[in-house]
């Protein structure tokens, strides 16, 4: 995951967070978050080990 992905992954948790802390009334809200291969879902960024990479941005015999 990129650090673009993550940043918006820790934006979002805060805002839950906040959401839920306002309709609870709670103090503390606890938020679980899955590893992949913890039944969470798989991370749609990684390839499958069967698929093959795209190529690169500026790699050769790329078009736009």
């Amino acid at each position: 995951m990129s650090l673009a992905g993550v940043g918006a992954v820790i934006v979002l948790m805060t805002i839950t967070a906040g959401l839920a802390q306002d309709l609870f009334g709670e103090e503390e809200v606890a938020v679980v978050v899955e590893e992949p291969g913890e039944g969470g879902a798989e991370d749609p960024e990684e390839p499958a080990p069967e698929e093959e990479p795209a190529p690169e941005e500026g790699a050769e015999g790329a078009t736009e």
